[in-house]
């Protein structure tokens, strides 16, 4: 009988200690993949199925004792998460049929929830932002377009995964 017990508690762990840490570089390994589907030029269609992938890594990270021991690489998943979600809801404008003359272009009345979630959008695509001249408009004129949208959204996405390797590689 004692035998069956330390059987029991050396296999629990073992077991406990291979999957300590398994789910965070999971979480984080679905992340990477969704970044690089990204970065190779995800479709609209592919995208959703994709960030589902992730969110499921992420969700079993999220659910784990290791999340609640490393707080801030938590923070650091559900941020990366959070700006890859914002995309999926940003992008659908584009096929919503909100604007057929601009589907690239959000909704006026979007641009207040990009500004306040992204501020540093607020600026050209060539300085680095999600805004666009529009000629069409006024040539002074900028607009915020959803290709440069998505851009910076991902390029803060990979940020906040360089922040979770980072941390990652810290025991």
């Amino acid at each position: 009988m004692k035998n069956i017990f330390f059987m029991v508690t050396l296999f629990f762990w073992i077991f406990c200690s291979v999957s300590y840490g398994e789910s965070a570089k999971e979480a984080f390994r679905g992340l990477k993949k969704l970044e690089a589907r990204c970065q190779a030029g995800i479709s609209y269609k592919d995208y959703g199925a994709a960030l589902g992938d992730a969110k499921f890594e992420v969700n079993i990270f999220l659910e784990s004792p290791e999340a609640k021991a490393r707080p801030q690489l938590t923070d650091s998943i559900i941020r990366a998460m959070m700006h890859y979600e914002n995309a999926r809801h940003f992008w659908e404008y584009k096929f919503s049929g909100y604007s057929r003359n601009y589907p690239e272009i959000l909704p006026y009345f979007v641009e207040e929830e990009v500004f306040r979630i992204y501020p540093e959008a607020n600026k050209e695509y060539k300085d680095g932002g999600a805004l666009m001249r529009m000629k069409e408009y006024d040539p002074e004129s900028t607009k915020v377009h959803i290709s440069c949208l998505l851009s910076f959204i991902w390029n803060e996405a990979s940020k906040e995964l360089k922040k979770a390797a980072e941390l990652l590689a810290q025991k």
